[in-house]
């Protein structure tokens, strides 16, 4: 009868923050791609080596496919935001 319901076990919210960073990720790699800064392309190359490389050791696929679609989800929408604002100039 006493049993008490706790949201944090219902409901893991590690996914949801992780996809929201790689979101993050994606939009402020595309400002600086398109700025054109080089560098980025090195730090996202790494990044995904070792999240690849550290899903792969723990052969959890899920969590990379999540981060990967919300990457270029947020590279998506900045290019679709700076399309939309800056026009074709």
């Amino acid at each position: 009868m006493k049993q008490k319901i706790n949201l944090v076990k219902l409901i893991n919210f590690r996914p949801i923050f992780y996809s929201f960073l790689a979101f993050l990720f994606g939009l402020i790699v595309s400002r600086e791609l398109f700025d054109g800064n080089g560098l980025y392309i090195a730090l996202v190359s790494i990044c995904f080596g070792l999240l690849i490389l550290g899903c792969g050791l723990y052969k959890k696929w899920i969590p990379i496919v999540v981060i990967i679609v919300s990457f270029f989800v947020g590279s998506g929408c900045y290019v679709i935001a700076r399309n939309t604002f800056l026009g074709k100039t």
